[in-house]
């Protein structure tokens, strides 16, 4: 079953790759305003492509993201490659970015606007996944921030409990009963110093 922190993080992933593909969107966006105001038809390969952009953008980011948060941890968990694990991380991003890459040419190559450079579109790739792999270590980071929290307030609540678990046995029967009889056996060898 998957956790609710994974549903939330899920969330949180897609709804930041729709902002930023809405963002990388926004140039495309105000030309079309323009257009519609100038009172010109906006082709609909112009629009077809700015939706691809924007789907395009939004899966990469979506899948960089996830895989910087959830599922390295799955492939590069061995103890026997502990020592290179930082190694094998940037490597897999990698590996992840020219295949991303290399997917987003091909797919860019067969429906891009021809008035704009093909670079233009890798480019958006780029910062797409940069911006992903950023995101995913801030909500690494918040992660552990949360969870050395956590920790501190049960450590917190461990230590009054020790405390109160201190205080009670210095109330019990058995310790007051020795306390008493030590005073007992100080005050009956006429000891005023030690008694008092």
């Amino acid at each position: 079953m998957i956790s609710k922190y994974k549903i939330n993080t899920h969330l949180t992933i897609l709804f930041a790759a729709l902002l930023l593909g809405l963002l990388f969107e926004v140039q495309t966006i105000v030309k079309m305003t323009d257009v519609i105001k100038m009172g010109k038809p906006i082709e609909s390969s112009w629009i077809l492509d700015s939706i691809w952009s924007f789907v395009v953008s939004v899966f990469v980011f979506y899948l960089t993201a996830a895989f910087n948060l959830f599922w390295k941890k799955h492939f590069f968990t061995s103890a026997r490659f502990r020592k290179l694990n930082p190694m094998l991380i940037i490597a897999a991003n990698i590996l992840l970015f020219f295949m991303l890459s290399v997917l987003s040419t091909i797919l860019f190559e067969s429906r891009y606007d021809k008035q704009i450079p093909i670079i233009y579109y890798s480019f958006e790739i780029w910062i797409t996944f940069l911006f992903a792999i950023l995101f995913a270590h801030i909500l690494i980071f918040i992660k552990k921030a949360r969870t050395a929290e956590i920790d501190n307030a049960h450590l917190k609540e461990e230590k009054a409990k020790a405390e109160l678990a201190s205080l009670k046995e210095q109330i019990s029967p058995h310790f007051l009963f020795n306390t008493l009889s030590s005073l007992s056996s100080v005050i009956r060898q006429d000891d005023k110093k030690s008694s008092l």
